[in-house]
């Protein structure tokens, strides 16, 4: 009886207690002609979370493009990370108040697209 009793409370108590956030990130970049400096992604959030991020860039015929994503992480300490053409997937820990930034570097000839997707999980 106790470990029912106790059950049906921590059924009821844990979902009260334990809450948690979910966001999509998303931000595509069509059809550009030339490279940009670093632009935000999204809006920064109010606490520190963790963020799944995707990277896709399209390269441009006859150009090299490389694309750098950068935030500070929980700790203040700045992060980076580079795709030079194809997907990229990695982890990201925001501290609150910043935001991920997305810069281009390159020859462009012609033109490219660049495509930032993800979640973002915070308590």
């Amino acid at each position: 009886m106790r470990r029912t009793f106790l059950a049906v409370i921590l059924l009821f108590i844990l979902p009260a207690a334990a809450t948690a956030s979910l966001t999509e990130v998303r931000q595509d970049f069509l059809q550009q002609t030339a490279t940009f400096s670093a632009t935000p992604v999204m809006a920064a959030p109010a606490a520190d979370g963790s963020y799944l991020i995707s990277v896709y860039l399209d390269q441009p015929v006859g150009g090299t493009v490389g694309a750098t994503i950068a935030w500070t992480d929980e700790n203040g300490a700045a992060r980076q990370y580079q795709v030079l053409g194809g997907t990229g997937v990695f982890a990201v820990r925001l501290m609150a108040g910043t935001t991920l930034t997305v810069a281009t570097s390159g020859t462009v000839e012609g033109s490219y697209n660049l495509f930032i997707d993800g979640m973002g999980f915070w308590n």
